[in-house]
């Protein structure tokens, strides 16, 4: 019986010991089509705040294809049980397991998503014209100490802005 009842806790547990905690909130809709694209570059400290006195903190910065910027420090609201490790980055940010996109608004805060994108003169919201990453071209951790998931993840890519078809 505690062997079952060991099972079951691991089975619960899994996606928080994975390190993404779990699919973050609700994925793009899979109908969606990408109307407009960006560059990013995003620097987070993908640790828990009992590991780091930086932990969830981050930098932001999204250019459009007139070379404009937004950028911002942000506080991001994903948990991160196994620090810095490149090969959880796109179950983390990117892409569930089942294929769909990840929100940016499910590990940022969804009024500076929608600030930072106005800076650009480009709307989005959680509903209709929703950001997410589609690409990745860097994905490494910084100042990282061989053999430990110490460091700060830098990701750099595409930030697709994803709406109903027409």
């Amino acid at each position: 019986m505690k062997r079952v009842a060991t099972l079951l806790t691991i089975v619960a547990l899994a996606p928080l010991l994975m390190g993404a905690g779990g699919e973050l909130g609700t994925p793009v809709p899979s109908n969606f089509v990408s109307v407009e694209a960006f560059g990013f570059r995003v620097t987070l400290d993908t640790h828990e705040p009992a590991d780091s006195t930086t932990a969830k903190v981050g930098f932001i910065s999204i250019r459009d294809k007139h070379g404009r910027t937004a950028d911002s420090t942000f506080l991001s609201t994903g948990p991160y049980f196994l620090g810095c490790r490149t090969d959880l980055t796109v179950s983390r940010f990117v892409q569930t397991s089942s294929g769909s996109r990840i929100r940016l608004q499910a590990w940022m805060d969804s009024d500076l998503v929608t600030a930072l994108f106005a800076q650009l003169g480009t709307q989005v919201d959680n509903a209709n014209r929703i950001p997410a990453i589609s690409q990745l071209t860097i994905n490494v951790c910084m100042n990282q100490p061989l053999g430990t998931t110490a460091g700060w993840l830098l990701m750099e890519g595409t930030i697709e802005i994803f709406a109903a078809p027409k």
